[in-house]
């Protein structure tokens, strides 16, 4: 599992306060599944710390800030002193993560819009599996809160799905994410992108900054959105779905 930056930043500030005790702190934490954060913790701890990740961590302006959405960051005020420079400019960019090219991963590597319509079809998918043997009346009802032409769109999916002869526990586990999102449905693309990131963000949440990456292309409020589906639940079969179907390219977009 890669670390996000946020990780080895914990892991960075264990080792700074606790030297060679900071890998059996983040032992005890949870943050990270796995040892991949006391083994960096340790690192970091150790005679040799890794100067290299420190500087990246304590580096104010993220590289490749041009593909970040403006709304995420307002370029900060002019000053100067040195020091009050620094502090305006951690302000203005330490809540954002690299975006270089070499950290692109399937979904962050995207254009805006497309990865908008990505998160928006897996949804739609996910809530026509949830649909896959339901009572017509209940579909029928979705739809007229949906509206044209999301309406037509999802029932179009909802035989798609039931002509590929979808697993039982793929259903029950779309059907499971549907009641947790609650009575809340909001009409058309916005319930789809909710449901989709719902689902993927979880998977993107365990590839390093790869979640984050993505939402800093959006618009805040929509990117906003997806990294706060990061904690919700999910099983690994139902993160590995999700991760293949982005990987196979196999979603219509809307």
């Amino acid at each position: 599992m890669t670390l996000s930056t946020r990780q080895r930043a914990f892991a960075l500030a264990a080792a700074r306060a606790l030297g060679r005790e900071a890998g059996r702190f983040c032992a005890t934490q949870t943050m990270a599944p796995g040892d991949e954060l006391v083994r960096n913790a340790a690192a970091l701890g150790g005679s040799a710390p890794q100067r290299r990740v420190a500087e990246a961590l304590a580096r104010p302006r993220p590289s490749g800030l041009d593909r970040v959405d403006r709304s995420w960051h307002v370029p900060p005020p002019r000053a100067r002193r040195d020091d009050a420079a620094t502090y305006l400019r951690r302000a203005a960019f330490g809540h954002l993560v690299s975006m270089d090219d070499a950290g692109a991963g399937v979904l962050s590597s995207r254009a805006p819009s497309e990865i908008e319509r990505v998160v928006s079809a897996l949804g739609r998918r996910r809530v026509a599996l949830a649909f896959v043997g339901a009572p017509r009346a209940g579909l029928a009802q979705l739809c007229a809160r949906l509206g044209e032409p999301h309406a037509s769109q999802l029932v179009d999916e909802v035989r798609a799905v039931k002509a590929s002869a979808p697993q039982p526990e793929a259903i029950k586990a779309a059907q499971r994410a549907l009641f947790r999102s609650g009575e809340g449905i909001e009409a058309g693309r916005a319930l789809f992108f909710r449901v989709g990131a719902a689902w993927l963000a979880p998977a993107l949440a365990r590839d390093g900054d790869e979640l984050t990456r993505a939402a800093q292309r959006l618009p805040r409020a929509l990117g906003q959105l997806l990294l706060d589906e990061a904690e919700s639940v999910s099983s690994d079969g139902e993160r590995a779905a999700a991760l293949s179907l982005l990987a196979n390219g196999a979603l219509p977009t809307l």
